[in-house]
Formats: structure tokens, C-alpha cells, sequence
């Protein structure tokens, strides 16, 4: 009833004249609008999205959790593709360092790299943006295994893989197969595994060492396994 009553652009217009206490109770009303599918027509992304760029992280917390709630519903992942500050907000989120606010965005953004119409932008910038977040700013093995989903992701589509490796999103695979965390490994096993199948993603797998990376997870498999049987 009250999104039928304009209770999302009247949010909005409060939103943006309040101070941050009240920016966060606005926050949070949008937040609990979300499932409402007729407040996605009031403009609930774009306004989730202006609230988001904020250092206030309270406020983070609980945008990034109302956009991790709406990337799990076809109807808002369409909505959200097509809000063209998307990527940069989730990136500003992510870089954060709070693990609440990186672990629900990287849960979006799991969520929206299943769809083939998701861009990080005309040059991929954004994608940079995330590669570099993803190695050097995220510190949970949680938000590492989400951050892996993405980049495994954004290899699936054949047609724009090639692209996608040349920005970096194999490298980052690579360096992150490093971590001693079993799903991390199986994803990145599968990524090489269905790059392997396309013989002209043969060369970028050998100038990626994917190789090298294959034989010291085996390693940490054996050692694994040892250190198993010694208890």
C-alpha cells in the first residue's frame, strides 16, 4: 500500500536533504521496499544507488544488503542491468573493506554476472577495478569464493571470453587459486578445464601458467592429505 501511495519517490526526496542518521533510515526504508515488485518502477534502484556512495557503514551494510537480496530476483537483475552506475557502485562497495558490505556485494555481483546483457562498461574499467579489488582488498576466504564465482562468470560466455582474459580475469584466477580453500580450487579447476576445451584459449592458458597452477594444487592436495593421515 504504501509503495502505491508514492512512498519511494517520497523516500528519495527526503534522502537527499537529510543528514546521515536519517539517509540511513531512508536506506533502510528502500531496502525493506525491495520486496515490493512494484517499487522497482518508483525508481528503487537508481535511489539505492545514489544512497550507496556514502563512507557511512552502516548505510553500506544495508544498501549492499537490499542489493544482494534484489540480485536474487529475475525481475530487479533486469532492473539493475540496465542502471548504468551499477558496476561502479558495487566496486565502491567492495572496496570498502567491511566484510559485511564485500561479502553481500560480491553476492550481487555473483548474481548479476550470470547474465549474458551484465557490462562493466565500454572500455571494462570496471572490471579492472574489481580484478585489483578482488586480489589485494578483500581478506575472507567468504568474499574470496564469491569474488571467484564472478571472475569463473565472466569466462562462461564463449563469445567474449578472449576479451575478458586480456583485461586480466585469468591472471586473477590464477593468483587466486593460490589460497589453501577447496570450492576456490574446484572453481578455478572447472574455468581452466572449460577453457581448455576451445583450442584457441590454448596459448592464453600456457602464457597464463594455467599449467603450473593444476600442479600446485595437486600439491597442496598431496600435502593436504598428509598432514590428514599424520592426526
Amino acid at each position: 500500500a504504501m509503495v502505491k501511495d508514492n512512498a519511494v519517490p517520497c523516500v528519495i526526496e527526503l534522502s537527499e536533504v537529510a543528514d546521515k542518521v536519517t539517509r540511513l533510515a531512508c536506506a533502510s526504508a528502500l531496502a525493506n521496499f525491495g520486496v515490493v515488485e512494484a517499487a522497482l518502477f518508483n525508481g528503487l534502484v537508481p535511489a539505492l544507488v545514489h544512497l550507496a556512495v556514502t563512507d557511512h557503514i552502516e548505510t553500506q551494510v544495508r544498501i549492499s544488503s537490499a542489493f544482494a537480496f534484489l540480485s536474487s530476483t529475475s525481475r530487479a537483475r533486469g532492473f539493475m542491468c540496465r542502471e548504468r552506475g551499477m558496476p561502479s557502485v558495487l566496486n565502491s562497495l567492495m572496496r570498502s573493506g567491511h566484510e559485511d558490505t564485500q561479502v553481500s556485494s560480491a553476492t550481487t555481483l555473483t548474481n548479476m554476472t550470470t547474465l549474458k546483457e551484465w557490462g562493466w562498461g565500454e572500455d571494462q574499467q570496471r572490471l579492472r577495478d574489481f580484478i585489483v579489488i578482488a586480489l589485494l582488498r578483500t581478506n575472507s576466504e567468504a568474499t574470496k569464493l564469491l569474488c571467484t564465482k564472478v571472475l569463473f562468470n565472466v569466462l562462461v560466455d564463449p563469445e567474449t571470453r578472449s576479451d575478458m582474459i586480456d583485461v586480466g580475469v585469468l591472471y586473477a584466477i590464477m593468483k587466486i587459486s593460490r589460497l589453501e580453500n577447496t570450492e576456490i580450487h574446484q572453481i578455478c579447476v572447472q574455468a581452466v578445464f572449460n577453457l581448455s576445451c576451445d583450442k584457441e584459449m590454448h596459448p592464453q592458458l600456457h602464457s597464463n601458467q594455467a599449467t603450473a597452477m593444476l600442479g600446485t594444487m595437486a600439491k597442496m592436495a598431496r600435502q593436504k592429505i598428509g598432514r590428514a593421515s599424520c592426526r
